[in-house]
């Protein structure tokens, strides 16, 4: 499942398709591959609010629509 499309819940990173910058970004959020990442705000129509590590981030669509989640 791809992260823009889930709904709010706790999830584990899987794979994340793209190149180095968006690494890079993700990474200084701590979004790697096996992290979890909960969903508290998703209403499909502006930017997802995520917690990572009890730290709260606005992320985009398009760059949420890189990461492939499951559900915890």
């Amino acid at each position: 499942m791809i992260l823009s499309k889930a709904d709010i819940g706790v999830y584990r990173v899987i794979s994340i398709f793209g190149g180095r910058n968006l690494l890079s970004r993700l990474a200084s959020m701590g979004i790697l591959v096996d992290s979890k990442i909960e969903i508290v705000d998703n209403n499909k129509h502006i930017p997802l609010m995520i917690k990572i590590r009890g730290s709260e981030f606005a992320i985009g669509r398009g760059m949420a629509s890189k990461i492939e989640v499951i559900k915890e």
